[in-house]
């Protein structure tokens, strides 16, 4: 059954936007959510799946319209139980028939990074692309959806190889710390995201300083 429903637009471009989301079974767990797009005939147009966290709870979801984004956003509330990140709001952003988790927030607003070390781990997804041209094309393109995706994935944690060698660790690794390894060894990217840090746009400042950040961390 759908958690939530929501219709947008008159007319021609009315939209529903149906959320369906998957609880923990048992704790220690993780939740997952689909956003479904239909049109007002209510033909599918589009479908995104992934994780919304290890060990958070979905607690509530509304609709709104971000004008840090220029188009609506679902606001998923959550509450961690036992050991759980204290991650207190994700923002999924609506847009090219899909949807992107762009926002990881805590109580006070405050940004969070995404943990990419583990599957399990994971809230929301990456960009589809894996090449240093295909990134700087995103982070340029003007599209704050897409630009706030690969801002998230390059402000996050990252395996470092430590993990590999470790057998208590039973959660399923991800095969991103290549990847990321690429793409912040690259002064094209590095260059790009600092010029970001300058943005007038509240959540894309702030995602590229986080970037920033958690580079100079890992160097």
């Amino acid at each position: 059954m759908p958690w939530y429903v929501w219709k947008i637009g008159r007319g021609r471009a009315t939209r529903y936007i149906v959320l369906l989301e998957e609880f923990p079974f048992s704790i220690p767990g993780g939740s997952s959510a689909c956003v479904q797009l239909y049109d007002k005939s209510m033909r599918r147009i589009g479908s995104s799946s992934f994780r919304t966290g290890w060990r958070l709870m979905p607690g509530a979801a509304s609709l709104r319209f971000s004008e840090e984004l220029d188009r609506y956003v679902i606001v998923l509330t959550t509450l961690h139980v036992i050991n759980g990140p204290h991650i207190a709001r994700e923002f999924l952003a609506i847009g090219d028939d899909r949807a992107r988790v762009v926002r990881l927030e805590d109580e006070k607003g405050t940004l969070l990074g995404n943990d990419y070390r583990f599957a399990n781990s994971q809230i929301g997804s990456v960009p589809d692309a894996t090449s240093e041209g295909e990134w700087l094309k995103i982070l340029s393109s003007g599209s704050k959806p897409e630009m706030l995706e690969a801002l998230e994935f390059l402000g996050g944690r990252h395996e470092d190889g430590s993990l590999r060698s470790t057998p208590s660790v039973q959660f399923e690794q991800t095969s991103y710390d290549q990847l990321f390894a690429q793409l912040i060894s690259s002064p094209n990217i590095s260059e790009l995201v600092a010029n970001l840090t300058k943005s007038g746009n509240k959540w894309i400042h702030e995602a590229a300083r986080f970037a920033v950040s958690r580079e100079s961390q890992d160097q």
